[in-house]
């Protein structure tokens, strides 16, 4: 039997990026910031899985290496931030409003109130998450 600390993939890779549909409430998002989702490469399986939440559903996918490498070229092009889980404490979270941030989030072990990409970002920049950005961005500009 696994040990309960054993369980789960630890180092997680959040891409930031504009959200693709279109809605009034997109307007509220900071811009490069109104969707993000993860991915994680699993060595014991030797299986990149990528989770991405959307208004219509949320998926979780193993991704064979031709479409590893597609996810890899786009997280390129976008803000991501390499982070280490750390779910040190139990997480009350309230169920009825799930959006990508709030997923993210979770999977991290990461308890902020409001969930929003933005927010999410910045938690991590402040827990130590490792920051890379495209070219051309700095963080001065964010």
């Amino acid at each position: 039997m696994i040990a309960e600390k054993e369980v789960g993939l630890k180092t997680w890779f959040v891409v930031f990026h504009d959200a693709h549909q279109v809605g009034d409430w997109i307007k509220i998002l900071k811009q490069g910031f109104q969707h993000c989702w993860a991915f994680t490469y699993d060595a014991r399986t030797d299986t990149w899985l990528k989770v991405d939440v959307t208004n219509k559903h949320m998926a979780v996918q193993p991704l064979t290496k031709a479409e590893a490498i597609k996810m890899l070229r786009a997280a390129n092009d976008c803000v991501t931030v390499q982070y280490t889980a750390k779910p040190d404490k139990f997480l009350w979270k309230t169920r009825f409003f799930v959006n990508c941030s709030s997923v993210v989030a979770y999977l991290l072990g990461i308890n902020i109130f409001f969930h929003t990409p933005w927010r999410l970002f910045c938690e991590l920049r402040k827990r130590g998450g490792i920051v890379t950005l495209p070219k051309g961005y700095s963080l001065e500009n964010l």
